[in-house]
């Protein structure tokens, strides 16, 4: 258990550092990708091609709001032009948008920077140790750079609708948990191995409850918020 041979024992999920090794590089993958389809950065013209099915099905069309914010905001500049009033009806739509959701946005950046934090705090730790394997200490490092993502992300881009990237991501780390503590009860079922201390299965039970916060707050946001030319009367359910 304190070493780990990868050309024959990565897959082998009942090693800790098979599990470190994953925990890390599958989360990082997918922020990677990403990353990829949503920055223009240069890459080479055969990989686009490849990417280019993927990636169209990951662009977002406008939202309801959003539209509705660029045609007042042409009607604006066109009352302007003839040197009509009003209100700019922008406006009106981004109060509605408002703060009602947005709060949710916070709530996922507030707990992802508590797992940046006890991540990094992991990883501190896992450097002053004497005799650990490498990937117990670079894993936690990477994990705590995908919680800052998940931080920044809820900052940067709010949005009342819920957030498909960050849901994947907290999917992703509620499987890998998922995995960890089935791993624990194996090995102490089937080898004998004892489970983990006390501090560590409480680290990991708190975890899970903060990814099921994460997922849950997730679900309760609306998938679509109706514009203000919609009328609530018209609103009905089927």
């Amino acid at each position: 258990m304190s070493s780990c041979r990868f050309s024959s024992e990565i897959w082998h999920l009942d090693l800790a550092c098979a599990r470190a090794f994953w925990g890390a590089v599958i989360p990082a993958t997918f922020v990677f990708l990403l990353c990829l389809f949503r920055v223009a950065i240069p890459i080479p013209t055969w990989i686009s091609n490849l990417i280019h099915p993927i990636k169209a099905q990951l662009t977002p069309f406008l939202t309801l709001q959003e539209a509705e914010a660029l045609d007042a905001a042409a009607a604006a500049e066109t009352k302007a032009t003839l040197g009509e009033g009003g209100q700019d009806e922008s406006e009106a739509v981004t109060r509605q948008v408002g703060s009602g959701h947005l709060w949710k946005s916070l709530l996922l950046s507030w707990f992802a920077l508590l797992e940046t934090l006890v991540w990094l705090g992991i990883a501190s730790y896992g450097v002053i140790q004497d005799g650990r394997v490498p990937v117990f200490i670079a894993s936690p490092f990477v994990v705590a750079l995908i919680w800052l993502f998940a931080t920044v992300r809820p900052i940067v881009r709010p949005q009342p609708t819920p957030p498909y990237d960050l849901f994947t991501l907290y999917l992703i780390f509620t499987t890998l948990e998922l995995i960890s503590i089935c791993a624990f009860a194996y090995n102490y079922s089937a080898h004998g191995i004892p489970l983990p201390s006390r501090l560590i299965l409480a680290a990991h039970t708190l975890n899970l409850c903060a990814l099921f916060i994460l997922i849950t707050t997730v679900l309760s946001m609306p998938l679509a918020i109706p514009g203000s030319r919609v009328k609530k009367a018209k609103i009905v359910g089927h």
